[in-house]
């Protein structure tokens, strides 16, 4: 029965120590903490500030929103435009809590940074990006908040998925789109209506001769030739990051 239970249990268990024994054994465990370079007061703070990190404050006035945009500049290179329109702006931002003000601004620097050489991204490219930026706080959960925010406020669009789980794959904007749209419809109004400089069966030969002792290769003969003989005001040569598309122009350009 329970009482036996008890019994057993206090016959059994080690002796308690004297409440006289209890100031010397918490005295002797804080010297070998030290010894061994343990700081219980640090780790309690760390755990707090942990615990904490869930629950904070709106920023409450434009005073403090100020002081937490300098901080962050002063700490990282942000790409974001004046009232972008990828952020929470004016009083409405003092809504937000620092972290949450802070991952605003390092996704939308993503989505600038990325924009500027590319018109759609992925999840990961984009979450990879803004977590570069080193801003405080800032992490992929948030940064992936963050874009869900932004599809459900058609500031960020999603393409087309080929998945199963119907995930979308890539991201845009509705200003890339734009301009996107607007390049091509540029590209399309010039077709043919420009002037070659030269004839196509001219062009390998100038290239060569212009090039010098610096080879050419087949490539760059092509791209050189499409650009010197082609009668569209707009054409399109695409290469790998380095090697090659500057020497390839440089005849051209002679």
């Amino acid at each position: 029965d329970t009482e036996a239970l008890r019994e057993i249990t206090k016959r059994t268990r080690d002796p308690k120590l004297n409440p006289d024994d209890k100031q010397a054994l918490r005295q002797e465990w804080a010297r070998r903490a030290a010894g061994l370079g343990f700081d219980a007061k640090a780790l309690v703070e760390q755990a707090r500030e942990r615990g904490s990190e869930g629950r904070e404050s709106p920023l409450g006035s434009p005073q403090r929103v100020q002081e937490t945009l300098s901080a962050l500049r002063d700490s990282a290179k942000l790409y974001t435009r004046p009232a972008d329109t990828l952020t929470t702006n004016g009083l409405q931002r003092i809504t937000l809590t620092p972290t949450q003000l802070r991952t605003e601004m390092a996704t939308a620097s993503a989505i600038r940074i990325i924009g500027e050489r590319e018109t759609s991204w992925t999840r990961g490219e984009l979450v990879k990006t803004a977590l570069d930026l080193g801003v405080k706080g800032v992490t992929a959960d948030g940064v992936e908040a963050r874009i869900g925010v932004l599809v459900a406020d058609g500031r960020v669009l999603e393409g087309k998925s080929d998945r199963l789980d119907g995930r979308p794959e890539r991201f845009t904007t509705p200003e890339h789109v734009a301009i996107e749209r607007a390049t091509l419809a540029n590209v399309a109004a010039g077709k043919g209506a420009g002037q070659a400089i030269i004839e196509a069966a001219e062009a390998p030969g100038r290239l060569r001769q212009v090039a010098g002792t610096h080879e050419l290769n087949a490539e760059q003969i092509a791209a050189g030739t499409l650009a010197l003989a082609s009668k569209d005001r707009t054409i399109v040569i695409q290469g790998v990051a380095v090697p090659g598309r500057r020497q390839s122009f440089r005849p051209s350009q002679a």
